[in-house]
């Protein structure tokens, strides 16, 4: 009988991960052990439902192991936690979906940028197609061509960015346009965004990542409204648009640029983006988009967003 929940993590790991994969199959024990559990409920190792196991410290300091399922299957962990006789420990069940790799097909909240060691890395917004019906991802001029130096249809975007352990075998295609930033403080910009074009259609997906699907645009932005977002650095996270705002916004290298009627988002907990989340599209809560990420005032915990109606009328496109 195993002594601790680390034991258990790792019994469960061995009998429900590598049980149904073990190379000497109906010789060894361990897979006729995983074998005789699915059956059970309905499965074969062959078609386990079984994605992955995991450790975690609950809020009252008490560790538990998950099984992470592909899709839901109804006590699954508690007909383990009997058959297995481990009353005594806390064994929970999450869907997860099938587990894939994060790169490809890349969905809104993943991470982006330019196509070199090096590189700017931000998050891929969102898929947007335009009136042609070609479709685009969506982040920030200072990510994807790094603030106005971009070659359109030449430069290579990766996806995961170089920040993210991106190579050139990660390209996912080339930019596409973006909207000039204008610099010196007293010319008023709208917005920080730019467009790649896929190299294929396959490799994108519309939507927000563990979001799902975006519901249009609104330009209709009223104080107060909750907000929530997805970006590769601090995932999915919620807020309040509290500030509509004009600040100088410094680019390191290339001057600073006013930026006229932002929002200003403040997090719920902590911080509502870090570095990284340039490009996230954030949504109300109808799921309509509202604003795409540039920019933070970190020790005074505000996110700032450009309105993305603006961003989208800039390119004439519309989110998948």
């Amino acid at each position: 009988m195993p002594s601790n929940i680390e034991d258990i993590y790792r019994r469960l790991t061995a009998i429900l991960l590598k049980g149904p994969r073990d190379p000497l199959t109906d010789k060894s024990p361990v897979y006729s052990l995983c074998k005789e559990i699915l059956n059970k409920i309905g499965f074969s190792p062959d078609k386990t439902p079984v994605t992955g196991i995991a450790l975690s410290l609950e809020e009252d300091k008490q560790k538990a192991v998950y099984i992470f399922l592909e899709k839901d299957v109804h006590q699954f962990a508690s007909f383990i936690t009997t058959f297995l006789g481990l009353a005594d420990f806390r064994i929970k069940q999450l869907t997860t979906g099938l587990i894939s790799p994060s790169g490809r097909p890349a969905q809104g909240g993943e991470s982006l940028g330019e196509g070199a060691t090096g590189g700017k890395s931000g998050t891929f917004g969102c898929l947007v197609e335009d009136a042609a019906r070609q479709t685009f991802l969506l982040s920030c001029n200072h990510v994807l061509c790094n603030v106005n130096s971009g070659n359109r249809g030449i430069d290579p975007v990766w996806q995961p960015s170089y920040e993210d352990g991106g190579k050139p075998k990660d390209r996912i295609g080339v930019l596409h346009d973006f909207a000039p930033i204008m610099f010196g403080g007293t010319s008023p910009n709208e917005i920080d965004a730019a467009l790649a074009k896929p190299d294929n259609s396959s490799d994108v997906l519309s939507g927000l990542k563990w979001l799902g699907a975006i519901n249009g645009t609104t330009s209709y932005l009223p104080y107060r409204m909750k907000v929530e977002k997805v970006g590769w650095k601090t995932r999915n996270t919620t807020g309040t648009y509290l500030y509509r705002t004009n600040f100088i916004q410094h680019y390191p290298g290339h001057g600073d640029a006013l930026f006229r009627d932002q929002l200003g988002i403040v997090g719920t907990i902590g911080n509502f983006s870090d570095n990284g989340d340039s490009g996230s599209v954030v949504v109300n809560d109808q799921r309509e988009a509202v604003g795409l990420i540039f920019a933070s005032a970190p020790d005074i915990r505000i996110t700032f967003a450009n309105p993305i109606y603006k961003v989208f009328n800039f390119f004439g496109v519309t989110p998948v």
